[in-house]
């Protein structure tokens, strides 16, 4: 969780900090549409968290609460909030 002031910076190139990229800042923010995805024991390729957790989102919040409320099931082994259409 991001809470208060922050820096953010994108990957470090030769010692040097880059630019945070654009998609993350809008997922972080909420300017973009997001979507949690899990990974279980069950299911080894990425799926939608609303197929594994019974919830249903419209706001960037939810969606990490709901990506919280995956990392609670015991077969779920990652979860990952990604904006949508990058899956």
């Amino acid at each position: 969780m991001v809470a208060g002031d922050a820096y953010l910076a994108g990957p470090a190139r030769h010692g040097v900090d880059t630019n945070t990229p654009v998609e993350f800042v809008a997922v972080l923010t909420g300017a973009a549409p997001v979507l949690a995805q899990t990974r279980s024991r069950r299911q080894p390729t990425w799926a939608s968290a609303a197929e594994t957790v019974n919830t249903a989102y419209g706001e960037p919040f939810d969606t990490y609460a709901t990506a919280l409320l995956a990392l609670e099931q015991p077969d779920t082994l990652e979860v990952r909030v990604i904006p949508v259409g990058e899956a």
